[in-house]
Order: structure tokens, then C-alpha cells, then sequence
């Protein structure tokens, strides 16, 4: 089942398949079923464009959580099934948390409800993506009783990977009338997007939202440090994200340099990102 995991996270996001492989098993399997429960969020907002469909499959990711934690018989699927047996393991004694993985429901649910405003791209940012890195890090070894500095890191990586995608989605989503999930986007400023065209206004807000990943990675920085080895492949996906935010914020920015920041995949380079911790 775990081997199924890791097929559909390196065929949905490579990236992200990538970087759990700088993790130790049996952790790095364990971040397989987190990435695949990831993926198959993912693929359920994009069900229909009748949201109907799409919130009730992530009500079906739901359940699946609560009858996990339950100790209920899991449900015979090939993400489902490893995902509920994680909260049985003993070395999460005495039980894994759900809560980070409940708040990823949350953060997709949110997204079927964008354009958001600023307050609403950052709850969105820290229960999609916040929830994530929580739970990877659980996973890979953060204890509760350091929950408090769990929720800052969670905070400030959700925050850069969510500025990051929602940036480089952006013209892709507008030129098919999706929602775009950058804060404030709106009337003219969707239909420049859609164009590929910078106007004045729709690259002030651009910027506005790279400053927010600069500002997150700069608390991050002081956090991330003493993280253990161990813990670190939990925090690599910041590693692409970070690269949109410093592109929106350069002086020759062009909306084709968002298109995919890494293609071809350097593993390289994020190999050395994960050794020297310098992005």
C-alpha cells in the first residue's frame, strides 16, 4: 500500500516526491501517505466546478480521518488504508494527533470558496499547508510536548509554500476563469493576469504577496536551524516556493519565469539545499 503511496506522489508532484526522499524509513514512507493523502485532496477541489461534488468527497477524507483515530476497520484503498493504519503506530504512542490533517480538509474546503482577501489567503495558507508541514513533522519526529515551536515552523513554511503556488498558478487559473487564489485579485487585475500582461496595479499586489514568503522566511530562518537533520525534509518544499517569491520581486519578473521553476527537476541543487540549509 505504501509502495501505491509513493507511485502517486512522484506521478502528481515530483517535488514534493523528491524531497521525501532525504528522509529515513520508516519515515519516509510514513511522508508518502501524507503526500498521497495530499494528492488525492488535491484531485478531489478539481472533481467538478459544481463545488457540491468536490466537498463531498472531501467530507469522505473526513470520515476517513475520524474512523482512523476511532481505531475503526480501515476502508480498502490504496491511500486510505495506509493512512488510517499511521495512527495506529506505536511509535505515536499514545496516538497520533489528526488535527493537522483535519486542518488540510479545511484548507481545500477554503479553496473551492476563493478569490480570498488577506486574512482569508492566510487561514487558507496555514490549514492547507501549515497542516501539512504539522504533520510531516510529526511524522518525522517532532514530539507534542515542543508543539508551541511545531505550530511557528508550520505557520511560517505554510505561508511561503502558499504564496508560492498561489503566484504561479495565478495565470493559469485566470486564463480558464478558475479561481485564483492570490489575495485581492479582482475585475481587471484577473483579466491582465489571464493575458500574461503586467499592469501597474496587478504588480504592486503581486509583489505585496512575494514580500509576504520574504517576511515568512525571515522568521523561519532563526527556527529552522536547530532543527534536527531528521526533521528537515519536512521544511524542503519551501525550496521551489521560495524561488517563485524571489522571481515575482525581481526587477525583470516576466509571468512565463512562474510557469514551472523547476523543469527541468535540478535534484542537485535540491540536494544541496537540504545539506546546507541555504535557499
Amino acid at each position: 500500500m505504501t509502495k501505491a503511496c509513493a507511485e502517486i506522489v512522484q506521478r502528481d508532484d515530483p517535488h514534493l516526491y523528491a524531497t521525501a526522499l532525504f528522509a529515513p524509513e520508516p519515515a519516509r514512507s510514513h511522508l508518502m501517505v501524507l503526500y498521497a493523502f495530499d494528492c488525492e485532496l488535491s484531485r478531489a477541489v478539481r472533481a467538478s466546478k459544481d463545488s457540491m461534488i468536490p466537498r463531498m468527497r472531501l467530507q469522505w477524507w473526513r470520515d476517513i480521518l475520524e474512523e482512523a483515530v476511532a481505531g475503526a476497520k480501515p476502508k480498502a484503498h490504496d491511500v486510505a488504508e495506509p493512512l488510517a493504519r499511521l495512527f495506529r503506530l506505536p511509535v505515536f504512542a499514545p496516538g497520533l494527533e489528526p488535527a493537522p490533517f483535519l486542518a488540510m480538509v479545511d484548507g481545500y474546503e477554503a479553496e473551492l470558496d476563493a478569490p480570498f482577501a488577506a486574512q482569508g489567503f492566510t487561514q487558507w495558507a496555514r490549514r492547507r499547508f501549515g497542516g501539512r508541514i504539522a504533520a510531516a513533522l510529526a511524522l518525522l519526529g517532532l514530539q507534542r510536548h515542543v508543539s508551541e515551536r511545531l505550530a511557528v515552523i508550520a505557520d511560517q513554511v505554510g505561508i511561503i509554500l502558499a504564496v508560492g503556488f498561489a503566484l504561479r498558478t495565478a495565470k493559469p487559473r485566470a486564463m480558464v476563469n478558475a479561481p485564483v487564489l492570490v489575495p485581492g485579485l479582482q475585475g481587471s487585475q484577473l483579466a491582465d493576469a489571464a493575458r500574461g500582461r503586467l499592469s501597474p496595479t496587478l504588480q504592486r499586489n503581486l509583489i505585496s504577496v512575494g514580500a509576504m514568503a520574504r517576511e515568512a522566511y525571515g522568521g523561519l530562518k532563526q527556527d529552522y536551524a536547530p532543527l534536527q537533520r531528521t526533521l528537515r525534509p519536512a521544511v524542503l518544499p519551501i525550496y521551489r516556493e521560495l524561488r517563485v517569491a524571489n522571481r515575482i520581486l525581481a526587477d525583470d519578473f516576466q509571468w512565463d519565469s512562474l510557469a514551472d521553476p523547476d523543469r527541468p527537476f535540478d535534484g542537485l541543487r535540491l540536494a544541496i539545499r537540504a545539506m546546507t540549509r541555504r535557499w
